[in-house]
């Protein structure tokens, strides 16, 4: 039997968003024409995410780690590795690293439009 590949998504090159923050955006331009953008990013132990705000909707999904996230500038929540989390446009957000492994989490965002 032939071995097929696998269609996997190649990253655009890799970008510090802060000290201790590393960013990758899926290259969904490369195979598919998706309504929405993706990435891979991580916080060091004991760091934090920019603060970050957009125009866009957005959606978390933990894959590793865990944190304290601060939304809408002062409500704080503990999150970990399995958590879902989503974000309406203009909610700023933020993450800390909290615990003692790297906290990995794939974003996916997009425009919203009325139906």
């Amino acid at each position: 039997m032939a071995k097929q590949l696998i269609p996997q998504l190649g990253f655009f090159p890799q970008f510090s968003g802060a000290e201790g923050s590393e960013v990758s955006e899926v290259n969904l331009k490369e195979k598919v024409k998706a309504p929405f953008k993706a990435s891979r990013w991580s916080v060091s132990p004991g760091f934090s995410s920019p603060v970050d705000q957009h125009e866009v909707k957005e959606c978390w999904f933990v894959a590793s780690g865990k944190g304290v996230l601060t939304f809408k500038g002062d409500i704080k929540g503990d999150i970990q590795a399995g958590d879902v989390i989503h974000f309406d446009p203009m909610e700023s957000h933020q993450v800390y690293n909290s615990g003692e492994e790297l906290l990995t989490i794939f974003s996916i965002w997009w425009e919203e439009h009325e139906e």
